[in-house]
């Protein structure tokens, strides 16, 4: 006996409550909100940054907060209006700068900081924005003559120098531009120096022989210059390590690993 044939009832579109699915992403992505400058900084390489700098914003003697400046291209008024919504709509890859920016915000909004102030933009486009919740962001012009994006944040006590050690490990040997936290640079990796480095359009990455045998090769997942996982592979004659960069990995839900 055949199933029935399906019958059509009725379409239509159905609305997302704004405020609680942006609540269900900030409870969901990074299992710890001072993760938050990893999203950051995939933000600045997505968006043609050529260097990022990180540094202790401090009052009084004491530390306040962080500062984040990169180049690249700018986010416009539009995208600062609604930062969010580039995480409610479909994914484009155009859009990465804004969707790891995005990330990153509801993360450290997480740990209530005291203000998030974002400033970018060029010419009479720069404008200056200061978020205070997930439902509430002010947005002005800012005639300050500067260009890039200065994202900072300024917390009413310091919840932890971690986030600074999160950058290093996440972007240890791997990172793609110079970071520069507090005046020193995060260590980078000379390909020339050991291992075997290959390139296949926008995935690149090297090949080391480790010094003793192993079962399988370890690669380190790479999106934007940040690790976002590990991947173990079985090779047909030898086992290595190291790591493969692909910006078109896709994150899952936590951020912290590459969805198979």
């Amino acid at each position: 006996m055949s199933a029935p044939a399906a019958v059509y009832v009725w379409s239509g579109a159905f609305r997302v409550d704004r405020s609680r699915a942006l609540d269900k992403l900030m409870r969901f992505q990074l299992p710890d909100p001072l993760m938050y400058l990893l999203p950051w900084l995939r933000a600045a390489v997505a968006a043609g940054a050529d260097r990022v700098e990180l540094r202790t914003r401090t009052r009084l003697r004491r530390r306040c907060g962080i500062e984040v400046r990169f180049g690249g291209r700018p986010f416009s008024r539009r995208d600062l209006q609604d930062p969010y919504a580039c995480l409610l709509e479909r994914r484009i890859a155009d859009h990465a700068a804004q969707r790891h920016l995005a990330i990153g915000i509801l993360s450290v909004l997480r740990l209530a900081p005291k203000s998030i102030q974002i400033d970018s933009g060029d010419g009479s486009d720069r404008v200056s924005t200061t978020i205070e919740s997930i439902s509430k962001e002010t947005i002005k012009p800012l005639q300050d003559g500067g260009s890039g994006t200065v994202l900072a944040v300024e917390f009413s006590g310091w919840p932890s120098a971690a986030d600074f050690d999160y950058v290093r490990d996440a972007c240890r040997l791997v990172c793609l531009i110079p970071i520069v936290i507090d005046g020193r640079e995060v260590e980078r990796l000379n390909s020339s120096a050991y291992g075997h480095p290959f390139s296949d359009g926008p995935i690149h990455g090297y090949l080391s022989l480790p010094p003793d045998p192993r079962p399988e090769t370890r690669l380190e997942l790479v999106v934007l210059g940040v690790r976002a996982g590990w991947a173990e592979v079985q090779l047909p004659w030898v086992q290595a390590g190291g790591w493969i960069n692909d910006d078109q990995f896709t994150l899952n839900v936590s951020q912290t690993g590459v969805a198979k």
